[in-house]
């Protein structure tokens, strides 16, 4: 765009620009042919133009991404000199998710990562049940497919990777309507970030959570139970009392000796069935022994590979998680062992199918 002009997308029309160099020129006004202003979900072409995410894709050709419950979420591929749309035609305004009639469907954003783009919605009331849904696909256009290989164009409650939600571990009130996303990769560290707003549970107020991301061994992502901190110190001891030293590529994540997994942990399950759609998700406590058992609010085993990798059979579900150290926000302390994972996927109406696990080990003097 030409130095002295702006533009401005309106919820009014999709794509709809107003661009006009200072002081003179007249508006120039953008509408898609084949679009219904009506806000109708019952509209096949109908959207809203809102949340807007711009992305260049691994060809390096740029798009826009955007809309809402009002008819899905929508992708097509802008001009890099004109940053208008290619096309205003509206067969070229890809749906790549599908609204909700009873629930908020919005925010997307897309970030690419070893041959997949990730992309991430809200679902939910934005106060209450708000809660953090990924998909993946191999092309920008899509088809964008969860954990459990539905695609994001199912007008169904079930449809999404359930990433995190409203959530309480012991200490906190928690949180309630967490969702939004943002992607963020430091290129320096190679580290990735969601950011996300979620609602202070007794308040509603809004609050920032950043929150570190991690790949599992088929590339899908998880979010750490605790919210990153850019001071935290690292100070787990192995058995001999040595500090762990943190690698300089990754600093938050580090190798985990085996021994020092048993423990004492705080546990949410984080289901992702319309119908098991609570306010709040509040932690249980399980306990792993050094001989592989685990106990209490859910039975199994547990088992470790590699330097970061936890296996899990929870109540007959086997799951992947990411270990490593974070900071215990609930009872600011350091140093605290962290997983996030997912269970297997399996069939839409499994309620644990595909599942979102957090875990956080509780220190020996808590109470």
């Amino acid at each position: 765009m030409a130095s002295g002009q702006y533009a401005m997308d309106t919820a009014e029309n999709p794509i709809a620009s107003y661009e006009q160099e200072t002081g003179e020129g007249p508006a120039r006004y953008y509408r898609v042919e084949g679009y219904d202003a009506a806000y109708s979900p019952t509209v096949a072409n109908g959207w809203n133009a809102i949340d807007p995410d711009v992305l260049y894709d691994a060809e390096g050709r740029l798009w826009i991404v955007f809309g809402a419950w009002h008819g899905g979420i929508f992708i097509t591929e802008l001009d890099q000199d004109t940053l208008m749309p290619v096309s205003n035609r509206a067969e070229d305004y890809i749906r790549i998710g599908m609204h909700l009639f009873d629930q908020c469907f919005e925010g997307c954003n897309i970030l690419y990562h070893n041959g997949y783009y990730y992309m991430t919605v809200a679902y939910g009331d934005v106060s209450k049940t708000y809660n953090i849904r990924l998909a993946r696909s191999e092309s920008i256009t899509g088809p964008y497919l969860d954990y459990n290989g539905i695609p994001m164009t199912e007008a169904d409650g079930s449809v999404g990777t359930k990433l995190a939600g409203p959530y309480a571990f012991e200490g906190n009130i928690g949180f309630q309507g967490q969702g939004h996303c943002a992607w963020v990769h430091n290129p320096d560290t190679d580290e990735y970030f969601l950011l996300s707003n979620a609602r202070v549970a007794d308040t509603l107020a809004s609050k920032l959570m950043v929150r570190s991301v991690y790949f599992l061994s088929n590339g899908w992502p998880v979010l750490s139970p605790e919210m990153a901190t850019a001071d935290t110190v690292r100070s787990l001891r192995d058995e001999a009392g040595h500090a762990l030293q943190a690698p300089a590529a990754a600093p938050s994540l580090q190798a985990i000796p085996e021994e020092l997994i048993p423990g004492e942990y705080e546990i949410i399950v984080f289901e992702r069935l319309k119908a098991q759609l609570p306010k709040q998700a509040a932690s249980k406590r399980v306990a792993l022994s050094p001989e592989g058992v685990i106990s209490g609010a859910y039975t199994g085993t547990w088992t470790m590979q590699g330097e970061n990798t936890v296996f899990l059979t929870l109540d007959g579900r086997d799951a992947e998680m990411i270990v490593t150290v974070g900071y215990d926000w609930e009872r600011a302390q350091n140093g605290i062992l962290v997983l996030s994972g997912l269970t297997a996927p399996g069939a839409a109406e499994d309620r644990l199918a595909g599942t979102a696990i957090w875990m956080k080990q509780v220190p020996p003097n808590a109470d």
